[in-house]
């Protein structure tokens, strides 16, 4: 049930996205900024793409646990790290992949890491643009 639950709300904030992307476009959109435990969003999002990484009989989904606190916009955050697993999950066939927090001095960076196929160098600041996808990707996947 808990997983129905996260899943369905999973869904809702992606329409919500999509609203959230045309507010920043426009400069509509005020951050938010607070402080507190990345585990909070991490555990969230395991519940979240656990089920879909199961469905690849040959990929594990690790979500390394933290202590760690942030500052920042829990909510936006929250638009970025679900799009960047389901990508990883998506794309990547078999493998693992994994999501976790490195410190750098004072300064922390999520990663999401995978053994897929990845970008390659010349489509990189391409597939950063919004709608954009690597055709020939996507179809090695399907």
């Amino acid at each position: 049930m808990r997983n129905v639950d996260a899943s369905l709300e999973a869904v809702e904030e992606i329409l919500n996205i999509l609203i959230e992307i045309s507010r920043l476009d426009t400069g509509r959109l005020e951050p938010d900024i607070t402080s507190f435990p990345l585990d909070e969003v991490f555990e969230r999002l395991k519940v979240e793409f656990a089920a879909l990484a199961r469905e690849k009989a040959e990929l594990e989904l690790r979500v390394v646990a933290t202590r760690l606190w942030v500052r920042t916009d829990r909510r936006l955050l929250r638009r970025v790290l679900p799009n960047l697993l389901a990508n990883a999950i998506k794309y990547t066939p078999k493998g693992k992949v994994l999501l976790g927090v490195r410190r750098r001095g004072s300064e922390l960076t999520v990663e999401v890491c995978d053994t897929g196929p990845g970008i390659p160098k010349g489509k990189r600041a391409v597939i950063f643009k919004e709608f954009e996808r690597l055709e020939e990707t996507a179809a090695s996947v399907r």
